[in-house]
């Protein structure tokens, strides 16, 4: 973790090691958003810190640095996350992905 995120996220690991994995998908699914990849994912530089137990956030300022996030646990030992970038219509500071279903397929995948 100390390679990857930034120092106050990493002081967040190191409280709680389950927090890798928020912290992870989430800075994943912003690099992912944007295009940027692994190398943006993981660049040292805090990027979600201070979130600890927030499921919804809007984070950043300006348009061009706006952030539309959640973070979920859709069975214990897994984390997954969703990322927006940038002003999203209809979409306020209070925002929720309810309409996100999981599906279990037969072969448990």
């Amino acid at each position: 973790a100390r390679a990857a995120v930034g120092p106050r996220e990493a002081a967040e690991v190191e409280r709680n090691e389950r927090s890798f994995y928020r912290i992870w998908t989430l800075r994943e699914a912003m690099a992912k958003a944007t295009g940027d990849g692994l190398t943006r994912a993981a660049d040292g530089e805090d990027l979600v810190a201070g979130l600890e137990g927030v499921h919804t956030s809007t984070i950043g300022d300006g348009p061009c640095r706006l952030w539309h996030i959640a973070s979920l646990a859709p069975a214990p030992d897994y984390s997954l996350a969703l990322a927006l970038h940038g002003l999203v219509r209809d979409l306020d500071r209070s925002w929720s992905p309810d309409c996100l279903r999981l599906k279990r397929y037969p072969d448990g995948a």
